[in-house]
């Protein structure tokens, strides 16, 4: 039998800037779904999950910083798509969401109850 494959560690932010490394070994024969649950094993009790990406991939926006407030859109779904834009690479740079549920700006019109 094979040894295991060894993958490099993989850096994750959760929620607000507290990070964790986990290394997968994976025998040949895993499948992308047994990594998968194994990986949700690991992360179990995070709220939310960020990959923290390479700062030069040509996909990462530029930093906004906190340069947004709530007052700035006029829907929920207007600060919603700003949100989803940034978090993925900043986290909640601007401080939309206030409770730490992932919906920004909750007091806007159409925003979910």
């Amino acid at each position: 039998m094979p040894a295991p494959r060894k993958y490099p560690p993989t850096t994750l932010v959760v929620g607000a800037g507290s990070t964790m490394s986990i290394q997968v070994g994976a025998p040949a024969e895993d499948t992308t779904a047994t990594l998968l649950v194994r990986l949700k094993q690991e992360i179990v009790h995070a709220k939310s999950i960020r990959v923290d990406c390479d700062a030069s991939s040509p996909s990462r926006p530029a930093n906004p910083g906190d340069s947004k407030n709530c007052s700035d859109f006029g829907t929920y779904a207007e600060a919603k798509r700003w949100f989803d834009t940034y978090y993925p690479y900043y986290g909640d740079i601007a401080r939309l969401d206030q409770d730490g549920d992932l919906v920004p700006c909750a007091s806007l019109p159409g925003a979910p109850k």
